[in-house]
């Protein structure tokens, strides 16, 4: 977090980008990462780019932000409030990954795991906005990931291809299935000679899987 001068400067998302991930790239495959940001908000446009770069994958929580009368004379006793503060703050935003966790580190389909850049609903592109703008102050993390969960299914339904005995998500033009054996959201290096399987099928299959399955 920049101190002695208000602002984040144009590169520093970037920098804190490849901090997380020689991080990552370091610890086990199954090690459980969760990436929480508390920043302060300084009402300019590269606040907001600031943390438009963490999203969705960041758990955000806006802080007090030191005065510029801090900032210069503290004393002693300010300066240790601010530091008991911050560690208040820190570990509220564990706590609440570790909630956040009980629904995404699931061997299960979920809503809040599916690739928002390639999912084509504008629902669930709103799901994971209004997620990412109210995990890091909602008053009650699992009641808010409860009812946008099933907001989420109320439009879009699991179905079940007809290739397989497992329901998915689909949006109507591609089907979402779990990956199995590759846990969602770890980490995994590239293997030589991988190549990404989103495990989806197209559209005009999905079409006539509908017209199959439905009484008309």
């Amino acid at each position: 977090m920049p101190v002695k001068q208000p602002g984040y400067p144009g590169a520093q998302a970037a920098s804190y980008h490849q901090l997380m991930h020689d991080r990552v790239v370091e610890l086990q495959e199954d090690e459980p990462v969760s990436l929480t940001l508390a920043y302060f908000d300084y009402g300019d446009p590269g606040t907001v780019a600031f943390i438009k770069a963490f999203a969705p994958f960041a758990l955000v929580r806006l802080i007090r932000p030191i005065t510029s009368e801090f900032a210069a004379t503290p004393s002693s006793r300010e300066v240790r409030d601010y530091r008991d503060y911050l560690a208040d703050e820190a570990q509220e935003l564990r706590n609440r990954a570790s909630r956040v966790s009980e629904f995404t580190n699931i061997c299960d389909l979920a809503p809040f795991l599916l690739p928002s850049t390639n999912f084509a609903s504008r629902r669930h592109h709103k799901l994971i906005s209004l997620l990412f703008g109210r995990l890091g102050t909602a008053q009650d993390v699992s009641q808010l990931l409860r009812l946008a969960s099933n907001n989420f299914e109320r439009h879009h339904p699991r179905v079940k291809p007809l290739t397989s005995n497992h329901s998915c998500y689909s949006d109507k033009h591609l089907f979402f299935c779990s990956p199995g054996g590759d846990r969602h959201g770890y980490f995994s290096p590239p293997r030589k000679g991988a190549r990404t399987d989103l495990r989806a099928r197209r559209t005009q299959p999905f079409r006539r899987e509908l017209r199959a399955r439905s009484p008309l």
